[in-house]
């Protein structure tokens, strides 16, 4: 089957490699130079040092990720805490989360009783907590409505929660699902003590998407940076392809203002036959790989489809979901 993913950020790059790995011919389209989407890193031009973007965090409950990055050969950019230590600054001096090595939640509630808090605020810790433990996942909600749901007034938010989901979902708990947050939650502190140890990484975060997007491509994947997908054709119900302006990649195209052709990345439906018109005809669905091209479009370089023979099945994959239909 040929797939487009649309965005190379983690998820992006975790579902063109999933899909690839299952022999499916995968085709990745990024809109920017760089990847990893908002988890990402530049290299300062005064220091030569990796900068990340903003505030990233792994933890060890991310298995699914480290395996991942074990297949793409870049587990030795990963540091492993031995145990979850996190130091706080206030007006007040330092404080440290340090928690010793006892059985999840245990160590956690240990921690806490180590780290300078307000007795108000390590109470609604412990109500979220057990909001977390036994009560149920919060759908269709926003972590700030969740946390105040849940008793969490603003000095928690402050000292705990707002820190955590920043560095964890990358979004802000006003924005952030909930449920992300209650997931995160359960699995890296209420399950094994090494899930919830932090995971640092040796270089910034744009290291370890390149590594990633070597291996995708090593295996047959294709890359196109600078792709911007501009719409997703759907007939009859079913995803029939991406149309994408494929801008210019390389320092000197961009020096030249080459014109950037439009596209159609990899496809299901099987081509049209010559005398159909400019477009293919929702009847053809299953055929072998081909493409087609109409005229030029104004002001850009020639559209092109591919087919594939499929039975009736599209997928079009976007950052963290997909779309999968079959008859």
């Amino acid at each position: 089957m040929k797939v487009a993913v649309i965005g190379a950020g983690f998820a992006g790059l975790a579902a063109a490699v999933d899909l690839q790995e299952r022999r499916h011919q995968v085709t990745l389209l990024e809109r920017r130079g760089v990847l990893g989407g908002r988890a990402t890193s530049y290299r300062d031009a005064v220091s030569g040092e990796d900068v990340d973007n903003g505030t990233h965090l792994m933890v060890g409950a991310y298995a699914a990720t480290f395996d991942l990055l074990r297949r793409a050969g870049a587990e030795d950019l990963l540091i492993f805490q031995d145990d979850l230590h996190i130091d706080y600054v206030d007006d007040r001096g330092w404080s440290a989360l340090d928690c010793p090595p006892l059985a999840a939640p245990l160590h956690l509630l240990a921690g806490l009783l180590s780290l300078r808090l307000p007795w108000a605020v390590r109470w609604q810790a412990l109500r979220l907590w057990m909001a977390v433990r036994f009560g149920k996942p919060p759908l269709g909600m926003t972590l700030a409505e969740y946390l105040r749901r849940n008793g969490q007034g603003p000095d928690a938010r402050r000292l705990l929660w707002d820190p955590l989901a920043t560095a964890i979902l990358n979004e802000t708990p006003e924005r952030a699902a909930a449920v992300l947050f209650y997931n995160v939650y359960r699995e890296a502190f209420l399950t094994r003590r090494d899930a919830s140890r932090l995971v640092f990484l040796r270089r910034g975060y744009a290291e370890l998407h390149e590594r990633v997007a070597r291996y995708f491509q090593h295996r047959g994947g294709v890359l196109r940076r600078r792709a911007l997908a501009e719409t997703i054709p759907i007939e009859g119900g079913r995803v029939c392809g991406v149309r994408y302006l494929q801008r210019a990649e390389t320092r000197d195209e961009i020096r030249q203002g080459r014109s950037c052709p439009r596209r159609c990345a990899p496809s299901l439906p099987s081509p049209a036959s010559p005398d159909s018109g400019d477009r293919p005809s929702s009847r053809s669905r299953c055929g072998s790989t081909a493409s087609w091209s109409t005229g030029p479009w104004p002001g850009c370089a020639t559209p092109r489809w591919s087919g594939s023979s499929t039975r009736d099945r599209s997928t079009a994959v976007r950052g963290r979901r997909s779309i999968s239909r079959s008859s």
